[in-house]
């Protein structure tokens, strides 16, 4: 679904260029960027939770006395992400995100009106 919003993002910009009201053309760059900014936020805090979770479960196993090939099973288990880990990421930023989505929506028809008319 993000690269279907991601397209609809990149395609209003598109639409509006050489439209006679640049300022619509410089606010959908300004839309996609910050679309951009906070998918990519998004991301990194849930990343940045799973990872913390799997550190601290390799520090747990060295303070119980785990043996070698236990440790190595950890230290080479994969980063499992988890739903704790999407609820990490603070509700104000999915706010904005979808925000940007509406406005890169609102930018394309107007792009799709200008380019038609």
């Amino acid at each position: 679904m993000s690269i279907l919003f991601l397209v609809i993002c990149i395609l209003a910009p598109i639409l509006l260029y050489e439209i006679e009201p640049s300022f619509l053309f410089y606010l959908s760059i300004t839309n996609t960027i910050l679309y951009l900014v906070t998918i990519l936020a998004i991301l990194n805090i849930i990343a940045l939770s799973a990872i913390k979770k799997h550190k601290a479960r390799v520090e747990e196993a060295y303070q119980q006395g785990a043996t070698v090939e236990e440790r190595e099973f950890i230290l080479n288990d994969d980063i499992k992400i988890s739903e704790k880990d999407n609820q990490v990421v603070p509700k104000w930023l999915y706010v904005i995100n979808l925000v940007t989505v509406m406005l890169a929506i609102i930018f394309l028809v107007a792009g799709l009106f200008y380019r038609t008319s």
